[in-house]
């Protein structure tokens, strides 16, 4: 596995989510430990300005200026991409953990609560064989929805498996996955950027 490949691999993962964001889609991200906080890292960078401007649009403008108060965030606040991180709430995280007998069943779980067949998941997984986030992947292809795999250079798993596009950081060392995930993340949230909020 080079470098290209995962590039190439990450432009097929762009055009799937941007034709996902432009048709009303949301894209879900998830994963663990570290690659739960890649995803709420992701999150982040998509739901407010990354490195362009991202003015509101106009008639959201007008109508905060028309209500009391609502200058300043008009002024202030900024456009953002719609992207749920799987498994950040721990209110339906440990109520899953206590009601429901499957384990490795939150993600699914939340995804079941709200994905819609034009959204996206975004899995990320170092080894890709994380159980919740396969479960996940189960559930999406079940609602129809497509699945990114973000992960390193290793076997083929049952996740890898369900995914449409799989982007391979080349690495089989946990740490340098993370790392390299990171870059390539980067360059997704720049590409989603540049073109839902080019000037």
């Amino acid at each position: 596995m080079d470098t290209d490949r995962a590039l190439d691999s990450l432009a097929e993962a762009a055009s799937t989510i941007v034709d996902s964001l432009a048709d009303d889609g949301i894209l879900f991200v998830t994963g663990n430990g570290g690659s739960m906080a890649d995803a709420l890292h992701i999150a982040g960078e998509l739901t407010k300005a990354f490195e362009r401007p991202r003015p509101l649009p106009a008639d959201l403008q007008q109508r905060l200026r028309g209500i009391a108060g609502g200058d300043d965030l008009a002024d202030h606040l900024q456009g953002g991409l719609r992207v749920v991180a799987i498994g950040a709430d721990p209110v339906l995280s440990t109520a899953v953990d206590n009601d429901i007998e499957l384990r490795f069943s939150g993600f699914a779980q939340h995804l079941v609560a709200l994905a819609r067949p034009r959204d996206v998941l975004v899995t990320i997984s170092t080894s890709g064989r994380s159980a919740n986030v396969t479960n996940a992947a189960r559930v999406a292809k079940a609602i129809g929805m497509p699945v990114v795999l973000l992960t390193g250079s290793g076997a083929e798993t049952p996740l890898s498996e369900l995914a449409d596009t799989v982007v391979r950081a080349p690495s089989t060392a946990t740490a340098e996955i993370q790392g390299l995930h990171g870059l390539l993340y980067h360059a997704l949230c720049r590409v989603l950027e540049d073109t839902f909020y080019a000037p």
